[in-house]
């Protein structure tokens, strides 16, 4: 069971970033100065901290 859990958290964090990506590239699309890429940077570390705190309580309740 433990090892169904691990890989059902893997695909949520992976599908996750995939879509993080995915929708980040589409920010300011047209822009690619520094500043914005560091703010898509910043975005993408955002997006993943809070899918890996949600991810690491499932199982958990």
């Amino acid at each position: 069971m433990d090892l169904m859990l691990y890989a059902l958290k893997f695909g949520i964090l992976f599908a996750v970033a995939s879509a993080a990506i995915w929708g980040l590239s589409a920010f300011r699309a047209d822009r690619h100065d520094e500043k914005t890429n560091h703010l898509r940077g910043w975005f993408l570390v955002a997006i993943m901290t809070v899918a890996a705190i949600a991810v690491a309580f499932l199982g958990h309740f």
